[in-house]
């Protein structure tokens, strides 16, 4: 379900549930967790809509294992939605003429975000699940997990 869909029949509106997450966004991170189907993202949907403010939201594939693919494909959704907030970190990794550790790329995206952004930006990492036998791409987490907080807000879904 992408965000900004309306809800179907069948769908409860949760707003206790959303309550709760849009709390925990506001101290940085925020990980669900839950089977297939039980309405993570939906839930996660109505937090971010109640809060309010910029998003970027990812849903994580199966060749997002590789950290590299990972960062480069968040700077992408985060660039869309905060036009210039990315562009000359993947300029730089462009332009790298060896292999970037991901992580140290993630870093540095955490790092600009605290210098241009007024307002926070929540990224949401939906099926996360798919990262997590992959270590340059829980590497990545890492790095977002410890600088989330500040303008980034993380939401982890799995």
């Amino acid at each position: 379900m992408a965000p900004g869909t309306k809800l179907g029949a069948g769908q409860l509106p949760r707003p206790h549930v959303a309550a709760r997450m849009t709390r925990a966004l506001d101290d940085g991170c925020l990980l669900v967790v839950a089977p297939a189907g039980y309405g993570k993202t939906l839930a996660i949907q109505q937090a971010v809509e109640e809060r309010g403010g910029l998003t970027v939201w990812h849903p994580c594939r199966d060749h997002h294992a590789d950290g590299g693919r990972l960062i480069v494909s968040i700077l992408e959704g985060v660039r869309r939605t905060v036009p210039g907030a990315a562009d000359v970190l993947l300029d730089e990794l462009g332009a790298a003429g060896e292999a970037v550790d991901p992580s140290i790329a993630a870093r540095a995206l955490v790092d600009d975000l605290e210098r241009l952004l007024v307002e926070p930006l929540v990224l949401v990492l939906d099926d996360a699940e798919r990262l997590a036998d992959a270590p340059s791409a829980m590497a990545v987490l890492g790095a977002l997990l410890e600088g989330a907080g500040g303008p980034l807000r993380l939401v982890v879904a799995a």
